[in-house]
């Protein structure tokens, strides 16, 4: 039945002798019409209250019922449609809503939103609330009954027992059972002399009942209720409540802060202001007393005034009327006419005094409030100048970020770590850690600590230590230096002199571990040294003629077996030219010399052959020259510039040239025969000069130092696809060399080496190549591992390394969605075969166990919450039938079912597992309780909704789809937000970090990061060939993954890099 002032008086006729409540339930619990009575919450002299069940609308309900006997009066019933009649009126977020007003079998009741949660009085059982929170709470109370007293309806019985308080801390109030229309109510109800209400809560004239209430009454109640929640204890309270009665309208309340000293004085004098006894002297209005309070809470100046000495003594002397004329009698008959001159004459003295008072107050007022406005004014211009102070540090990390963004697109990653040193501390997001550990995620440095240029540096045979020399050296640095590869401990060190501070290269370290180096002197040659890089001792030193034409050696090489050492030199005789000179390595003697019109690099065939290549372009082709038959061959290759470098491991021998790596004929390079015309085959071609190019032992990677990214990039020589860079120097690289194992990279640069771990199965990939097109992604609760579902697949990655743990063929059926279950033991599927599925991933061969199994073809399954598993499903495969269904995630046993509108597809449960939200194919969302499915709310919005998540406070919902439209709802409200993102393409993946700051958005083929606040773009990712299809923050909110239709997973690390610097040199 609805709520209607027909239906009322029907009631009012037919129940006018009701049966009483009591004898309808007995002491049991059962049944009035459609309502199913749960069990009784609350009961007043005129009325009892029920928590019921409405199967109907399948909601729970607060029932109030009239108690009354066979003897029931008129009045009763006139009272309870009294109530009825205003709460059913008012429609305000702080009232409690009535449902439904009716009878059965005789017995009146009607039906309320049922409240979960205390009253106000359990909370003020446990003491004082805290003043901000009462201050809020009250300023809400007060807008509802001021919402009231705008719809002609005066409360009189708000007390804590009539506020409810729901789960979300915000008060409602109840109970209407006393209130009366501001004009029109029945005399008989209010006849003066009647007192209604609570004592300790009712105002004055109230108490009194000599006067006509008005909305003054509900005032000074709402002081009282602020008085009880800053003190514990309402402002008059006696041993009966006569005395209670006088009290309201004898006494002052005491001040608040003489019972509790932490009560602010304003917020004392705003609860003082509302409980005057004159109701003239109370706030005008309910919104008055609620904008003092937010006033308060805002730090700003109230309205309210304390009352002065003098206004103090003028109430008493009202209240008191009696005892003041005795008083004066007194004072007269002892002073008698006397008194009486002294008087007169002081009148104008006393009249004078009291204007220059009351002159001094008005300027002590009016300076106080400019004080106060004063004040005012300069807290909003701090607040506004902070807020711009805030906004120019996001601008300009936005803007940092985004230059970092470009610079690492560009390759120019020598450029971020500047860029991310200028950003403060406390601006680092998310984005600042992912590309920090972009540019710092070698596993060492060793940093010269000498002002120094760092130039070579080599593994030994050993793998465990390094030899790295540096030029331009101050007298006394090092020169020379054996440091550990693992720790930077120094085995030995050569410090430079006076004649060696410029030399040291070129040099070369053969498989002996012996170091072959120049020492020069004011730009000539004057020896090369044999050092044991071992000791750091000298072997052999071949001293150079002294001739000043011989000038700088350009290239130094030893032969394989370490016997025979070549170099070549410049040499200005009326014109240059150079010359290659060979020596015994044991004895030290000269064994060979060639001179040639132009500048060559050499290096070491075999033991006694020696490739003589061109590094100008005049010169277009390669020699060999066999040092023992002392003939020089023509070995011209079909090169397209001339070569800068040459690298020979396991068979494989490789030339650099200007802008490409090349594979030389193998027989050719082993030195067995000399062939023209022969072709090299290309490996990779390459952004800049191969200078110093370096092989794995195995040759299947040659490493390349890369003057344009300052990094050393690393080929594939079976593909020549680029396969990783080391960035990070902040200077071009001289030098990149594997160690003997191939596990390790060092490079030199500037004034650092940097050692890398570039072991395959230890390095972290960024990419993971999958079976199958990925659909869906989810992080293990340990962050440690990922699992992928896609067509006709599963697969669980490492979300350290990237590589794939596990792979294997699950339906052949698309499998929409997976999650890790039971502390990630487990993973729990459902694909459009309509299976619900268990797997234990770590077994050698999975195997699925069915939990549940339909007909209908599953679409999204939400994230498991408290055991169960939400399902999207439709039969037919269409959009008729379409279904939500809630089971057990152990048994498969279904918990609930709702029927949903067509096209439903994304799914999502709110962080505090309260709510559903699911998204539809033809836009829009519907918003529906966890346990049951009840509909809560429904958005119907323009663009599909194929992606949707909860913000982190569960009190939104983000969701887009096929338009690019990226919408913000509001779950209080029902008021969107939108923002373009994709320009017309598909958002693919929605994931919010754990920490509410970042929002990730599949967009194309890119992935955003987002402010979640502002729904502005930070960052762009980019690396996927084809759209993005979902994303998944791991649960510390360090990585992100996302799968795409390329058959890719990438892991987007931004886990802090532990600073492993390790300084070596100086003292």
């Amino acid at each position: 039945m609805s709520v209607n002032s027909d239906n009322l008086e029907t009631l009012l006729q037919s129940a006018s002798r009701p049966r009483a409540v009591s004898d309808r339930l007995g002491e049991g619990i059962g049944q009035i019409g459609e309502y199913v009575l749960l069990e009784k919450i609350g009961q007043g002299g005129m009325g009892m209250v029920f928590k019921a069940w409405q199967p109907s609308l399948s909601r729970t309900v607060a029932l109030k019922t009239l108690l009354v006997g066979e003897h029931a009066q008129l009045t009763e019933l006139q009272r309870f449609r009294s109530e009825a009649e205003a709460m059913a009126g008012l429609e305000h977020p702080g009232i409690v809503p009535v449902y439904e007003v009716g009878e059965a079998d005789r017995l009146a009741f009607f039906s309320m939103t049922f409240v979960e949660g205390p009253t106000l009085k359990d909370r003020l059982d446990e003491g004082p609330l805290p003043a901000n929170e009462a201050a809020a709470m009250l300023a809400d109370i007060a807008d509802a009954i001021g919402y009231a007293h705008g719809n002609g309806v005066i409360h009189r019985d708000l007390k804590p027992g009539n506020i409810l308080i729901n789960t979300e801390g915000k008060p409602l109030v109840a109970d209407f059972g006393l209130s009366k229309r501001i004009k029109g109510e029945s005399e008989q109800l209010t006849a003066t002399g009647n007192v209604l209400g609570t004592p300790s809560y009712m105002a004055p004239e109230q108490a009194g009942a000599k006067q006509e209430l008005t909305p003054a009454a509900d005032i000074y109640a709402l002081g009282a209720l602020l008085y009880d929640m800053l003190t514990g204890r309402p402002p008059f309270q006696a041993a009966s409540v006569m005395d209670t009665l006088m009290q309201v309208m004898q006494d002052d309340p005491v001040a608040p802060r003489s019972l509790n000293p932490k009560v602010n004085r304003d917020l004392e004098t705003i609860c003082l202001k509302c409980l005057q006894k004159e109701p003239s002297q109370r706030y005008a209005t309910a919104g008055d007393l609620a904008t003092d309070l937010r006033k308060w809470l805002a730090d700003e100046p109230i309205a309210a005034r304390r009352a002065t000495a003098s206004e103090r003594a003028f109430k008493w002397v009202r209240r008191h009327p009696a005892l003041t004329t005795a008083i004066a009698l007194t004072f007269l008959a002892m002073f008698g006419l006397g008194a009486a001159m002294v008087a007169v004459q002081d009148n104008t003295r006393l009249q004078d005094s009291l204007a220059e008072t009351e002159a001094a107050r008005n300027e002590e007022r009016t300076a106080r409030r400019e004080a106060e406005d004063a004040r005012s004014e300069e807290a909003l211009a701090r607040a506004t100048a902070e807020q711009a102070v805030l906004e120019a540090k996001q601008a300009d990390y936005l803007r940092k970020i985004a230059l970092a963004s470009a610079h690492w697109e560009l390759r120019e990653a020598y450029e971020i770590p500047a860029i991310l040193e200028s950003i403060p501390e406390e601006s680092r997001g998310w984005e600042w850690r992912y590309f920090n550990r972009l540019v710092n995620q070698h596993e060492k440095e060793f940093q010269w600590q000498a002002d120094n240029l760092v130039m070579e540096a080599d593994f030994l045979s050993d793998g465990r230590r390094l030899v790295c020399g540096a030029v331009e050296v101050a007298v006394g640095d090092p020169w020379l230096q054996c440091i550990d590869a693992e720790t930077g401990a120094v085995h030995w060190r050569r410090d430079a002199t006076l004649e060696n501070q410029n030399s040291g290269f070129p040099w070369c370290l053969d498989t002996r571990d012996r170091l072959t180096i120049r020492l020069a002197s004011h730009g000539m040659c004057r020896s090369i040294l044999i050092i044991d890089a071992r000791t750091g001792e000298t072997i052999r030193e071949i001293a150079m003629p002294d001739d000043r034409n011989l000038r700088q050696t350009r290239a130094i090489t030893v032969n394989p077996d370490g016997s025979l050492l070549a170099a070549n030199f410049v040499v200005v005789v009326g014109k240059r030219i150079w010359r290659i000179k060979v020596w015994n390595t044991e004895t030290g003697e000269q064994v060979a010399e060639k001179e040639l019109d132009y500048g060559p690099s050499i290096t070491f065939l075999d033991d006694h052959r020696l490739l003589i290549s061109p590094f100008t372009a005049e010169q277009k082709s390669i020699e060999v020259w066999d040092i023992l038959a002392d003939t020089i061959g023509p070995c011209e290759f079909n090169f397209p510039r001339w070569t800068n470098s040459f690298a020979r491991a396991n068979d494989v021998a490789l030339i650099g040239f200007a802008g490409s790596i090349v594979e030389a004929p193998a027989r050719t390079c082993l030195g067995f025969e000399v062939r023209r015309g022969a072709d090299l085959e290309l490996v990779t071609r390459v952004d800049q000069a191969c200078r110093k190019i370096a092989l794995r032992s195995d040759g299947a990677k040659v490493a390349a130092p890369s003057i344009a990214e300052r990094s050393a990039v690393i080929y594939s020589t079976g593909t020549g696809e680029r396969e990783d860079a080391f960035p990070g120097h902040r200077a071009p690289v001289k030098s990149a060399k594997f160690s003997p194992d191939g596990r390790h990279l060092v490079t030199a640069a500037d004034r650092s080496i940097r050692v890398w771990d570039c072991d395959p199965e230890n390095r972290i990939r960024s990419v993971t190549i999958l079976p199958s097109i990925p659909v869906c992604v989810d992080f293990a609760p340990d962050g440690k591992t990922v699992a992928v579902g896609g067509n006709a697949m599963l697969a669980v990655a490492s979300a350290e390394t990237g590589r794939v743990l596990q792979s294997w063929s699950s339906t052949k059926n698309r499998m929409n969605s997976v999650y890790f279950v039971e502390d990630g033991e487990r993973l729990i599927s459902g694909g459009w075969d309509g299976r619900l599925e268990k797997w234990n991933w770590k077994d050698t061969t999975p195997s699925a166990e069915l939990i549940y199994r339909t007909a209908a073809a599953f679409h999204y399954i939400a994230k498991p919450v408290d055991g169960s598993v939400i399902i999207s499903a439709t039969h037919n495969g269409g959009h008729r039938g379409h279904f939500l269904v809630r089971v057990n995630a152990t048994t498969g046993a279904v918990l609930d079912t709702c029927v949903v509108r067509g096209g439903c597809r994304g799914l999502a449960m709110s962080p505090d597992g309260m709510r559903l939200a699911a998204g539809f194919l033809g836009g829009g969302v519907s918003l529906h309780t966890s346990t049951g499915l009840d509909l809560q709310m429904e958005n119907r919005a323009v663009d599909s909704s194929l992606e949707i998540i909860f913000g982190s406070d569960s009190e939104s919902v983000l969701f887009g789809g096929f338009g690019g439209t990226l919408t913000a709802l509001s779950v209080r409200n029902g008021k969107s937000s939108t923002r373009e993102l994709a320009d017309g393409g598909t958002i693919g993946g929605l994931a919010l970090s754990p920490d509410g700051t970042r929002l990730a958005v599949g967009v194309g083929n890119t992935v955003r990061l987002l402010d979640p606040s502002t729904l502005q773009t930070i960052v762009t990712l980019r690396g996927h060939m084809l759209d993005v299809e979902a994303l998944a923050f791991s649960p510390d909110g360090n990585r992100l993954a996302s799968v795409a239709k390329d058959k890719t997973l990438r892991i987007w690390n931004a886990t802090p890099v532990e600073d492993k610097t390790i300084v070596i040199g100086g003292d």
